[in-house]
């Protein structure tokens, strides 16, 4: 007997440390102080250095997740991406008042 396929759809928000140690961040940070130290930089443009680069792939990360998020909303309602998505949309689409615990009524 075949086990019912599970259709809930699932939105996973990539994990920033997750990206940091596939772009091994660390080794990367460690290159910087290393050029930094060689080409007499100070401690606060090395620091700059790191925190620009950082910033790139947090950036690129949350705008990824951003783009997923919206794409499963749009998915869970039916919605194609020619729809006009509302913030009530989006709060059902997530049934936020019972992910708050919001469900004793107070909020009506």
């Amino acid at each position: 007997m075949n086990k019912p396929e599970n259709k809930e759809m699932k939105f996973t928000p990539v994990d920033i440390d997750g990206v940091m140690a596939n772009l091994k961040m660390l080794e990367r940070m460690h290159d910087i102080v290393k050029y930094g130290i060689e080409h007499d930089l100070t401690a606060r443009e090395v620091r700059s250095i790191i925190n620009r680069e950082m910033n790139q792939v947090e950036a690129a990360v949350a705008l990824q997740n951003e783009a997923a998020r919206e794409e499963y909303i749009r998915r869970r309602l039916g919605l194609s991406n020619k729809d006009i998505l509302t913030d009530a949309q989006m709060a059902e689409a997530f049934d936020i008042h019972q992910n708050l615990g919001l469900t004793n009524g107070w909020y009506q």
